[in-house]
């Protein structure tokens, strides 16, 4: 598979990140919180300096989603991968530790899932296609 299907794919599933922590970012800062939101944000949101997690979570997919577009263009594209392989890790570090935390050290289990999961899933995705992207061909014209 080229290259650009890779950031393609890789910017689908950022819009849908950004969507989805967009929606919990939203619920989180003005509604104070997401107990009425259709996704369960756990019992108390995690705030990291004084901001729901979400709205972390948010900026790195729309980082992403620009990597990902300014990557379609060839000449950049390997170092875009580059890049956004890093952040993906970097993502799924977050969302992975925030899951853990949410789950085992609040102690919402898995009775209702946190969206810290949702996100941490769309991380792994974003990092396996990363990986599948750095290793195709990269065309310089």
């Amino acid at each position: 598979m080229k290259s650009k299907n890779y950031f393609i794919i890789i910017l689908l599933l950022s819009i849908a990140g950004m969507i989805f922590s967009g929606y919990l970012s939203y619920y989180n800062v003005f509604e104070a919180g997401c107990e009425d939101a259709l996704i369960s944000c756990g019992t108390k949101p995690v705030e990291i300096f004084g901001l729901p997690n979400c709205v972390y979570g948010f900026a790195m997919f729309v980082v992403v989603g620009i990597l990902s577009v300014i990557g379609l263009d060839e000449a950049r594209a390997k170092k875009m991968i580059k890049t956004i392989l890093i952040l993906s890790i970097i993502g799924v570090l977050f969302a992975g530790s925030l899951s853990y935390y949410e789950m085992y050290v609040i102690g919402s289990g898995f009775s209702s899932i946190p969206a810290c999961v949702y996100g941490f899933f769309l991380y792994i995705l974003i990092l396996i296609f990363s990986i599948f992207g750095h290793k195709a061909k990269h065309v310089n014209i």
